[in-house]
C-alpha cells in the first residue's frame, strides 16, 4: 500500500512526501509512526546552507491519505498527525 503526506506551508503551498508499506492493512500507529519518519527524513535532506535565511518547516500537522494509481483511494485510510 502506499501513502500521501501532504504539507502545508501556508499561503496556499503543499507539499507531498510518499511512503510504502508491505503487506496487509497496517495498524494506524504504524502508519503514523511511518509518516512521522517520511517527514523528518524529508526536513533532514534540506541543506540551510544553500539558502540567504533558514527555510521554515511545513505546519505542525500533516494529512495522510491512502494513495493508488495516482489519486487518493476514495473510503481508503485517511488521518491527520502532527510531525513535530
Amino acid at each position: 500500500m502506499e501513502f500521501q503526506v501532504e504539507q502545508n506551508y501556508g499561503d496556499g503551498c503543499k507539499g507531498y512526501v510518499y511512503f510504502k508499506t508491505v503487506g496487509v492493512r497496517p495498524q494506524q500507529d504504524l502508519l503514523e509512526r511511518l509518516a512521522i519518519k517520511a517527514m523528518k527524513d524529508d526536513w533532514d535532506k534540506i541543506n540551510s546552507e544553500l539558502y540567504f535565511s533558514t527555510p521554515k518547516p511545513a505546519r505542525p500537522t500533516v494529512q495522510v491519505a491512502e494513495y493508488k494509481d495516482g489519486k487518493k483511494v476514495k473510503k481508503g485510510i485517511r488521518f491527520k498527525c502532527k510531525w513535530r
